[in-house]
């Protein structure tokens, strides 16, 4: 699997990431490692830009991730 399909950008769904004050930008994020649980999977992902980490759930692979924690610096 791919960034792009992890994300669900593979298939024309763009994702919204809001920036926050300390990364004025548009993350582009890449998933570091990530684990299946009972509800789907857990992904550990980073921005490519500026290294602020964030934790994600997936519940569907055809679908995009859901921000499960708030963006966290290097």
């Amino acid at each position: 699997m791919t960034t792009l399909e992890a994300h669900g950008q593979a298939h024309g769904q763009a994702h919204d990431h809001r920036s926050t004050a300390a990364s004025p930008h548009e993350h582009g994020w890449v998933v570091e490692s990530g684990h299946t649980v009972s509800t789907g999977r857990i992904l550990y992902v980073r921005c490519a830009g500026c290294g602020v980490r964030r934790v994600d759930q997936q519940d569907d692979r055809r679908r995009p991730p859901v921000a499960l924690s708030r963006e966290t610096a290097r």
